[in-house]
């Protein structure tokens, strides 16, 4: 019978013959013998096959090809691990091709994770100066404020900081000589100023000076620059790069001389000071405070002013933090280039301050002489106004894309104000009459806006006669001016675009002023030769209007 099975179970015994397909099982010695076509028996040893559970292969077995990114339980071969492996990195000492990445390391990281391109070519910029340069750890002292002023006195021009430390003496810098900060933490502990930065083109790069004042600690400033840059041009040259000044009772930064620090510049960092709170012991941030002094009290006449011919310091990329950035007092020729500041304090001997591009919180009050304010400087919502403080002289002042409006309280035209954004004022009039009766406004409207480029204003002004507006008697009206008319030129200028609104329109022909004058009458081109009045060119009605456009000079 087909596919019957026959058991025995005696070493070395072998079926005569089999039909075909018939199964016979030697137990004694694991043969498994199958029927041929012929009647012979095939054997099977079991010795050379596996069995389903455990098997324990020999040779080289095979297996099919699983798909590409197989996730099944089908059995992978050699040929499918290569090709799925082979794409990736040994843990020891792999080849890598191509641009492989990696996480960029903390700056100042000092550990085994791997250096990425950004991060070494971040620690050589910081280090392209060091060149020479040894570790602070390298001097002797048995503090790091000890090895600091060993370096200082040694001679050695260079010196880069290896750690975070707490500054316990004011450090003063010999001429050329250069800390590199390495990004690191100095903090003050002690009452007093932290480094001196008198010496000629001496320089600190990268690091953070923190007073610690925030938490009642110590007093004093971060850096001062004295000497005479009057009496000797040593003093000059000054640099910090990249530092950041913070949490100073002090000025961040003081020139105390006249003169001090000339050619001297903070590129890059910040600085900001805290003060107590008034009855308490608890500090907090003072807008109001300064971080940068320069010489001087800002008073005319102050011998510690910075004198005419010496200055010249910048400051570029600076922010306050939301305080006070700077103090100009008695300066002379001092750059501000991207700076972002609270606000910023001038005064009456400030002399040629310039501020170019960055923020104020609050638009300032310009005093003193020369001083430039560009129009790139964005005034946080508008925060105004822009001031021109009483006596200031040849200041110029640029707005536009800073929307700040202006105030002119310097009682003298040799300022300059030059603004491309037209900004209202209050349009007054009175008529000249001919009886003591005079003009009721009522419900009608007069409104007005100005330009202000330099010496120049212009002006447009609207006069909406409304239901209630009266005039019981008759004459000329003159118009009231934002400034008063130059006394250095003719007594008239071209007013345009004279109109009614419901009566014949009419161009407008002359303004007519007093050299020096506030007010001006108009004279419309209708053939009479009469200034414009409640009858000229004719009686006014409910809804007309009288509008001119005006464009003068002021001294």
């Amino acid at each position: 019978m087909p596919y019957q099975m026959s058991r025995s179970n005696t070493v070395g015994r072998v079926p005569a013959s089999l039909a075909f397909g018939q199964i016979a099982y030697n137990d004694a010695d694991r043969i498994i013998f199958v029927g041929g076509v012929t009647g012979a028996p095939v054997p099977f040893p079991l010795s050379v096959a596996a069995i389903l559970a455990n098997a324990a292969l020999t040779g080289k077995p095979t297996a099919p090809d699983p798909a590409v990114n197989d996730n099944t339980a089908q059995v992978p071969n050699t040929r499918w691990i290569q090709s799925l492996v082979g794409a990736f990195a040994l843990l020891a000492s792999p080849a890598l091709t191509g641009s492989p990445t990696a996480p960029t390391a903390t700056a100042g990281s000092t550990t085994t994770q791997i250096a990425t391109t950004a991060f070494a070519s971040a620690a050589a910029a910081s280090i392209t100066g060091q060149i020479g340069a040894k570790s602070l750890s390298s001097y002797p002292g048995a503090t790091p404020t000890a090895k600091l002023q060993t370096w200082a006195a040694s001679g050695d021009r260079k010196v880069y900081i290896d750690q975070d430390f707490t500054l316990t003496a004011t450090v003063v810098l010999p001429n050329y000589g250069q800390i590199f900060g390495g990004s690191h933490i100095i903090t003050k502990g002690f009452n007093g100023d932290m480094f001196d930065m008198s010496a000629q083109s001496c320089a600190v790069h990268d690091f953070y000076l923190a007073g610690g004042r925030a938490a009642g600690g110590w007093l004093g400033r971060g850096v001062v620059i004295g000497g005479s840059g009057v009496q000797a041009t040593t003093t000059s040259k000054q640099r910090l790069f990249n530092v950041d000044i913070v949490d100073m009772d002090g000025y961040c930064l003081e020139y105390t001389a006249p003169g001090a620090g000339g050619q001297s510049a903070w590129i890059g960092g910040s600085a900001s000071r805290y003060m107590p709170l008034v009855g308490g012991s608890s500090y907090q941030s003072q807008n109001t405070l300064a971080a940068i002094k320069l010489p001087g009290n800002g008073t005319l006449g102050d011998a510690s002013n910075d004198p005419q011919t010496y200055g010249i310091r910048r400051f570029v990329n600076l922010d306050g933090n939301g305080t006070t950035l700077i103090d100009f007092a008695g300066g002379n020729i001092t750059e501000m280039l991207f700076c972002a500041s609270f606000q910023s304090l001038y005064r009456a001997a400030t002399r040629y301050a310039k501020w170019i591009g960055g923020r104020h919180v609050q638009a300032p009050t310009l005093l003193g002489i020369g001083n430039y304010f560009d129009s790139n400087v964005t005034i946080d919502g508008g925060n105004g106004p822009l001031t021109l403080g009483a006596g200031c002289i040849e200041n110029i002042v640029r707005l536009g894309t800073n929307n700040v409006t202006w105030l002119d309280q310097s009682g003298n035209n040799s300022n300059q104000i030059w603004d491309n954004v037209p900004r209202p004022f209050t349009a007054t009039f009175a008529p000249v009459v001919q009886s003591p009766s005079g003009f009721s406004l009522g419900n009608g409207t007069l409104t007005g806006s100005m330009t202000r480029r330099g010496g120049q204003i212009d002006i447009k002004v609207k006069l909406l006669w409304g239901s209630t507006t009266a005039v019981s008697g008759h004459g000329a009206w003159n118009f009231a001016l934002p400034a008063p008319y130059s006394s250095l030129f003719p007594k008239s200028a071209d007013a345009i675009a004279l109109a009614r609104s419901t009566q014949t329109g009419y161009t407008g022909g002359m303004a007519v002023m007093a050299a020096g004058s506030a007010s001006i009458s108009i004279y419309p081109l209708n053939g009479t030769g009469t200034a414009l009045g409640d009858q000229v060119p004719a009686a006014m009605a409910a809804g007309e209007d009288i509008s001119f456009n005006l464009t003068f000079d002021i001294d």
